[in-house]
Parts: C-alpha cells; sequence; structure tokens
C-alpha cells in the first residue's frame, strides 16, 4: 500500500513537472517572439531631394544646313531665272482729233539694283529695279499722220513701302526710248516716258499686275513724233 501511494506520489510530481516546464517554454517563446515581433519598425525616411530643380533644355538646333544651302531662285516658262516684264499701252496723244492715238507692246527684262538706292533713301534694300526691252507702236502722231516705231526702252522703276496707297504697292517709272526702226525706214529719235501706278494681285497666282498711267513721248527721226497721256499695264513672270 505504501508503495503505491509512493508510486502515485511520484507520478504526480512528474505530471506537475511537466507542466511547469512547459508553461515555462512557453513563456520564454512568447517572450521571444515579442522581443523580435513587438518593437516598432522605424520608417525609412524618403531619399533626400535638390531642392535645385534640374531643367534639361535641348540643344539649339542646329543653322548649319540653312546657312549653306540658299534656296535657289525660282525657275520660269523657259527654265531660266531671270525676271521679264510683258505688257501693252494706248497713248492718246496731244494735237490729235478722236481718240485714235497709239496702241503698243513692249517686253522688258528686269534688273535688281546692284547699288541698293533704295536703302540709302529710306526705302528697302530692292526698292529700285531697272528694265531694258523692246517695243512696238502704231498708230497716229500728234499732227494726225500715221507713225510706226520699234522702240528701245531704257527705264528705271521705284516702289515705295507695300499698301502704303490705300492698301496698294504704289510706283513711279522714268526712261528714255530710242526709235530702231520707224515710219519710213527711219532709224533715230529719242523720246521719253515717265509715269506712276500701284500693283494689283490679278488672282491668278502670278506676280503683281502693274497698271500705271503717265506721259510719253515718241520720235521718229524728224519725220514724227507723238506725246501725251499713256494708259499701260504689265504683266511680271520668270523665263
Amino acid at each position: 500500500m505504501k508503495n503505491k501511494t509512493l508510486f502515485v506520489l511520484a507520478i504526480t510530481l512528474v505530471v506537475v513537472f511537466c507542466i511547469a516546464d512547459s508553461a515555462s517554454a512557453s513563456k520564454v517563446v512568447r517572450k521571444s517572439v515579442r522581443k523580435v515581433v513587438e518593437p516598432a519598425i522605424a520608417p525609412v525616411p524618403p531619399p533626400a531631394t535638390s531642392t535645385q530643380e534640374v531643367i534639361l533644355t535641348p540643344p539649339p538646333a542646329s543653322t548649319t544646313e540653312t546657312e549653306v544651302k540658299l534656296p535657289g531662285k525660282k525657275k520660269g516658262l523657259l527654265g531660266w531665272s531671270q525676271n521679264a516684264d510683258f505688257g501693252a499701252a494706248y497713248q492718246l496723244c496731244s494735237g490729235q482729233q478722236g481718240l485714235l492715238g497709239l496702241i503698243g507692246a513692249r517686253g522688258d527684262f528686269v534688273f535688281d539694283d546692284p547699288w541698293q538706292l533704295g536703302g540709302k533713301v529710306g526705302l528697302a534694300q530692292d526698292a529700285v529695279q531697272y528694265k531694258a526691252g523692246i517695243g512696238l507702236y502704231f498708230g497716229n502722231d500728234s499732227n494726225n499722220n500715221p507713225i510706226s516705231t520699234i522702240p528701245l526702252f531704257g527705264e528705271a522703276i521705284i516702289y515705295l513701302p507695300e499698301n502704303c496707297f490705300f492698301g496698294y504697292d504704289p510706283y513711279f517709272n522714268v526712261g528714255l526710248n530710242f526709235n530702231l526702226y520707224g515710219t519710213n525706214q527711219t532709224f533715230g529719235g529719242i523720246g521719253s516716258q515717265f509715269g506712276a501706278g500701284i500693283l494689283v494681285d490679278s488672282g491668278l497666282g502670278l506676280e503683281k499686275t502693274a497698271i500705271g498711267i503717265g506721259f510719253n513721248s515718241f520720235n521718229v527721226g524728224s519725220i514724227r513724233s507723238a506725246s501725251g497721256i499713256s494708259l499701260s499695264f504689265s504683266q511680271p513672270i520668270i523665263l
């Protein structure tokens, strides 16, 4: 009986010791877990940023190609790059009776001013141009005698600032003419022309048409003379 009591007591002590040991182990685990998990994780500070804003600007466009390859002059009807001018005119000669005066046509080459005189008088650098050409005029002279002449023309044109005359581009012209062949096969005779006009857009996609009024004189040797008010128009083109 005594042996049984001792055995039961021993068993009881073993069980109590195991329970106590298990509780102690659980405490240690809980403690170590708390030690590892419970401390708050310090937030990671954001990366330092510079207070100065960096602005990236693209490199300037290269102008080498523009500077080297300049646009060529526009080619014209004949593949040239020469400016030309074709026009017609009617001249009412002084001293005539009725409206039968001179009817004419002319063609000119147009040249830019190499001295750029326009810029020296406050106008555009290309405000002055020169014309050299030939024409054909026929009709009645100032004494109502029939006249015909093939004159050689030389002329200067001065263009004023654009749109300065009621929205139109005005110009002045002055020049001389020389009779190459006229009435009775006559050679020689000097005349003159001067006037003013405006440039008008014809709406045909061409250069502006010149419409002018002036005073012209033609002399065929000493046998014919015609002078008076002239109305003209001309159309610039590129040959």
